[in-house]
């Protein structure tokens, strides 16, 4: 078949410029990692898909002291990264993120830090520190409209306006 040529089917070249041989995918679309539900309630996981670790993505458990080391590693690296991106002006170099996963995982593999552990840390950390920073302006603002208000009242108190004699007349 000719380059950038459709096929017709399953399984096809997915459009222009893709060279990539799609004859070993599986026809219904599914990596050989996707779990699959049955109606009976299982996986479909075959024997030897069982022994496939599962994705990044997918959620762990941790227990109790890793969950804690992780939290506090995860954290760091998330400062790190907020303080290499405002050096930067808001943008992270190229690779940076990978660097420090790389790092990270070199020293404490167990721990199976993801860049996307640090970016949600780094996410969850600013909407924190923005929420903090609102707050912290309602209150000033709150407290600067009580001072105004009761700057008036006092000023009102104390300041005595001439009668107006033409209403009396």
């Amino acid at each position: 078949m000719p380059q950038g040529a459709r096929r017709s089917g399953r399984g096809g070249g997915g459009g222009r410029g893709r060279n990539k041989d799609t004859s070993r995918r599986p026809a219904s679309g599914r990596g050989a990692t996707k779990a699959r539900r049955t109606s009976s309630g299982g996986t479909g996981r075959c024997e030897s898909e069982a022994s496939v670790p599962p994705r990044p993505s997918e959620y762990r458990k941790f227990d109790s002291a890793t969950s804690n080391v992780r939290g506090v590693m995860i954290g760091s690296l998330a400062d790190e990264l907020i303080r290499h991106k405002d050096s930067k002006g808001g943008r992270a170099q190229r690779g940076f993120v990978e660097g420090l996963v790389t790092r990270t995982n070199g020293v404490a593999p167990l721990l199976k830090i993801t860049r996307d552990d640090i970016n949600d840390e780094v996410k969850r950390r600013k909407k924190k520190k923005k929420k903090e920073a609102e707050s912290a302006r309602a209150a000033a603002l709150s407290s600067s409209g009580d001072a105004a208000t009761d700057s008036v009242a006092s000023v009102g108190s104390r300041v005595r306006f001439p009668l107006d004699t033409a209403s009396f007349g």
